[in-house]
C-alpha cells in the first residue's frame, strides 16, 4: 500500500503480454463492487508500469498510473516523454506569468448561436499559449499542469479581464453579445480569489451583467455548503452563473435547484 488509493507490487515477467495480463487479472478483481453502508460502489482504477532496473521505479509507475487515468485508459507504461512532462510542469508556474506579460497567453473566441434567431447571441473564451519552443498548446496541455502549480486563479482573471476588455469594444463597435468564461471547479469556494474577482469586475461596471462564467458539475461535489456560498457570493457581484458539464458528476436535482446559476450546459 503506498498511500491512500494506490497500490504497488513486483511482477516478474519478462513478456509485456504476460505483463498485460496480469494487470486484466487484477483489474477485473478491483472491478467488482463494494457495498458501503448499505450503497454500492464502483472504484476507478488505472495502473502503470515501469521497469525495476532503473531509479525510482515506483515513482514512475505511479506517474505512468496517474496519466492513464487522466486519459480514461486502463493500462499505460513509463516512458521518456512522461518525465519530459513533469519536467515542463515543474516550470510552468514561473513561465505563466511571462506568458501574459509578453502575450504568449491569448483569447480565442468560441460562438454561440442562436437556432431560433439564427445568429450569435455569445461567446465562450477559450484560452491558448504559444509557447516561444513548444509552439501552440492547447488548454488540455497546461490547465491541469497550472491547477497543479496553483495558477490557475491569475490564469482565470488574465482570461476575464481579457474577454471583458474584448467585448466592450465589440459593444462600442455595435456587437453588444454576452461573454461566457470558465472558471476551474474549485475556485468558487476559494475567498481570496472571490476578493480579486470583484476588484477585476469593478472596473467593467454595468458590462458584468453581460459575463456567464463557467463552473463544472464537479465543484458541486467536492463540499456543497461552501460551493453554493461562493456561487452565491458570486452572482451578487453580477456574472451569471452556468453548471458546465452536466452529468458527468453526480448532482442529484435536488441539489441542483440550490445551485444560483441559470444555465445548465449538458
Amino acid at each position: 500500500r503506498i498511500h491512500d488509493g494506490a497500490l504497488g507490487w513486483l511482477v516478474d515477467c519478462g513478456q509485456s503480454d504476460e505483463l498485460a495480463q496480469r494487470i486484466d487479472a487484477a483489474a477485473a478483481m478491483l472491478r467488482q463492487r463494494f457495498d458501503v453502508g448499505g450503497r454500492a460502489f464502483e472504484l476507478t482504477i488505472a495502473f502503470g508500469s515501469a521497469s525495476a532496473d532503473g531509479r525510482d521505479a515506483l515513482a514512475k509507475a505511479m506517474l505512468a498510473a496517474d496519466r492513464a487515468l487522466e486519459r480514461t485508459a486502463r493500462w499505460m507504461p513509463h516512458c521518456a516523454e512522461l518525465d519530459e512532462e513533469v519536467a515542463w510542469s515543474l516550470t510552468l508556474a514561473s513561465e505563466v506569468d511571462t506568458a501574459m506579460a509578453e502575450g504568449h497567453l491569448w483569447v480565442a473566441y468560441q460562438p454561440k448561436l442562436d437556432i431560433r434567431k439564427r445568429s450569435v447571441c455569445g461567446v465562450e473564451a477559450l484560452v491558448r499559449w504559444d509557447h516561444p519552443t513548444r509552439g501552440r498548446q492547447f488548454p488540455d496541455s497546461f490547465i491541469p499542469m497550472l491547477e497543479e502549480n496553483g495558477k490557475i486563479a491569475d490564469l482565470t482573471l488574465f482570461v476575464l479581464e481579457q474577454a471583458m476588455t474584448d467585448r466592450r469594444i465589440w459593444a462600442e463597435r455595435g456587437l453588444d453579445i454576452e461573454v461566457a468564461v470558465n472558471v476551474a471547479a474549485y475556485l468558487p469556494a476559494d475567498a481570496a480569489f472571490r476578493d480579486k474577482l470583484e476588484k477585476v469586475l469593478a472596473r467593467f461596471g454595468g458590462d458584468v451583467g453581460r459575463l456567464t462564467l463557467e463552473v463544472t458539475e464537479s465543484a458541486s461535489m467536492a463540499d456543497p455548503e461552501l460551493t453554493v456560498a461562493g456561487l452565491e457570493a458570486i452572482r451578487a457581484l453580477g456574472p451569471s452563473l452556468s453548471i458546465d458539464d452536466y452529468g458527468t458528476g453526480q448532482s442529484t436535482l435536488t441539489y441542483l435547484k440550490r445551485l444560483p446559476a441559470r444555465e445548465i450546459k449538458i
